[in-house]
């Protein structure tokens, strides 16, 4: 995949009380939702909303999970959630994780890397 051209419209998401920041934005007719911080029990509801939000209105969505510094079961429950509403709305989804990374290691131990569509890059 190239590098992303084009206008840029940011919405970003922090909750105070718990360590994530999530930014949305529109690049090249592609959404882009950038998750940072740790994606858990507390937080995988800010992942799973940023990722099926109504805002999102391209036909293809990139995840970039580069900034992620722990997932747990309920973040990779949040990633499943994403994929299968993409798919519902007939959305390109990729997922962006560089290998070494926390969460590239989670998905691939879990094998969800043979279900997702899964990068090194963007």
């Amino acid at each position: 995949m190239g590098p992303l051209r084009g206008r840029v419209s940011e919405a970003s998401t922090t909750d105070s009380m718990s360590p994530i920041s999530i930014t949305t934005s529109t690049r090249a007719g592609v959404d882009l939702v950038t998750v940072a911080g740790d994606v858990d029990i507390a937080t995988h509801k800010a992942l799973r909303d940023a990722g099926t939000s109504s805002t999102l209105t391209q036909d293809e969505l990139v995840v970039d999970l580069n900034q992620i510094d722990f997932i747990d079961s309920m973040g990779i429950g949040a990633l499943m959630f994403i994929a299968r509403a993409a798919q519902r709305r007939a959305t390109k989804l990729t997922f962006v994780c560089a290998p070494g990374r926390p969460s590239r290691r989670t998905i691939t131990m879990t094998r969800l890397d043979t279900v997702l569509n899964l990068v090194d890059n963007l």
